[in-house]
């Protein structure tokens, strides 16, 4: 379970066309060398790239499915750049509740993770998240993880 509440992780966002050239520009000016995928995430409507260590991920939406047009629509409002917070939480449900009682409700269905990318199953035992409502309008996933051999993840 985790050790404290906290950011984990930015995900950021990019258009189609500049979806690689962010990837190798994040890679090349901090170092990054250890971003998994790029993964085409269909029932979620992007694709993705993530660095566990580093905390961030990058995505793009995909032409369709999921949550494309939601993603295509806030390119379209905000530009390219940060898209949301990742908030790891001990409990996922006691902060999704702690949220919605605030007037920060989840948005859609949980995300699992494991059901997302088979291969995580081996790393970790639960990759649950929530999207909430914007807080001050900033889009925050809650996220409740736990690995497979019992590390504390911070």
């Amino acid at each position: 379970m985790a050790s404290k509440n906290g950011i984990y992780r930015v995900v950021l966002i990019y258009h189609p066309e500049n979806f690689l050239s962010a990837v190798d520009a994040y890679r090349d000016a901090l170092g990054i060398t250890d971003f998994e995928g790029p993964y085409q995430i269909h029932q979620m409507g992007f694709r993705a790239v993530v660095s566990w260590d580093a905390g961030i991920e990058i995505i793009s939406p995909l032409s369709q499915g999921g949550f494309s047009e939601y993603l295509r629509d806030i390119l379209k409002s905000k530009g390219e750049g940060i898209f949301s917070v990742v908030y790891q939480v001990k409990d996922l449900e006691s902060a999704e509740q702690q949220a919605a009682t605030h007037g920060y409700p989840r948005m859609g269905d949980y995300i699992d993770g494991l059901k997302v990318r088979e291969e995580w199953c081996e790393r970790f035992t639960m990759l649950k998240e929530a999207s909430l409502s914007p807080i001050a309008g900033v889009a925050v996933t809650l996220i409740q993880i736990e690995t497979t051999n019992g590390e504390q993840v911070s």
